[in-house]
């Protein structure tokens, strides 16, 4: 199966978990690999709601205000998910997704990635959303994952460490040596979505392939030149009805017992034909 990421609007964690439950992946199986996570005192909340017409899932991670959220460190965060006991898969895609977010952080701060110290990356909604994330691409269980060039996004957001521009750096970073898009003002891109794109799918569109379900995840942002959404969509590979493949080969010093069970052995693994002819 192929799934095909679409930033329309822009890519988050939220958004792109989202979409992936749009898609139909089923929140119980989400919701109880989150919960391994041991984490204090959050709540998923999931609702239909729709941008600019187009209906789908809106996802949001409530802390409760009395539980004291930190950062946390890109090995102490290594370490909770290791430990949690996902699916291995589940697991590995998360690490290598905050493997992502470390190694940009670290070459922006000028340190090394077990040093870093995650701000925003590092609190619990946002944990909550890239470590659900893997577990429902493991729970969809496409093999080959696509993404559209993301919308970046313009203009100055406030961080920890003061202003910042937009794109983040890290979010930059991230997507270093893929296609982006420029676009109108507002965050389109954070360096969470930006982990995704660049930590499981393949740039640009997939090859010919045939859709059977779409999802969209619903962004919190409203914007004047995009609906912000997330589009998903799951399918398999096309193959052209009477298409036909030729496969041909010079054989030197062959027997012709060797050709005819080479023939035969063609002819049984569902070939349409198979034939050997002379040549001088």
């Amino acid at each position: 199966m192929i799934l095909w990421l679409e930033p329309v609007g822009g890519c988050a964690g939220d958004m792109t978990l989202a979409a992936l439950l749009d898609l139909g992946v089923p929140l119980d199986a989400v919701g109880a690999g989150l919960d391994r996570l041991g984490l204090p005192g959050w709540s998923l909340e999931v609702a239909r709601d729709q941008k600019c017409g187009i209906f789908g899932t809106r996802v949001e991670v409530r802390v409760d205000p009395a539980v004291h959220d930190r950062e946390r460190s890109w090995v102490e965060i290594a370490r909770l998910i290791r430990g949690a006991g996902l699916p291995a898969r589940a697991r590995d895609l998360a690490l290598h997704m905050f493997e992502r977010i470390a190694v940009a952080e670290a070459r922006i701060h000028g340190t090394t990635p077990d040093r870093v110290h995650f701000h925003e990356v590092g609190a619990i909604d946002s944990i909550v959303d890239l470590v659900g994330v893997a577990l429902a691409l493991d729970e969809l269980g496409a093999e080959r994952i696509f993404a559209s060039p993301p919308p970046l996004g313009s203009g100055i957001v406030r961080s920890r460490h003061g202003p910042i521009p937009v794109p983040a750096p890290a979010t930059l970073e991230i997507l270093r040596g893929r296609e982006v898009r420029a676009s109108g003002p507002g965050e389109r891109t954070t360096p969470t979505g930006a982990a995704i794109l660049a930590g499981v799918a393949e740039p640009g569109p997939p090859p010919a392939f045939v859709p059977e379900r779409t999802g969209y995840g619903i962004g919190h942002a409203d914007f004047e030149d995009a609906a912000n959404v997330l589009r998903a969509t799951l399918g398999r590979e096309a193959v052209g009805e009477g298409e036909l493949v030729e496969l041909a080969c010079n054989l030197d010093d062959a027997t012709p017992q060797v050709l005819a069970r080479a023939i035969d052995a063609a002819l049984g693994a569902g070939a349409l034909d198979a034939w050997v002819a002379p040549l001088t």
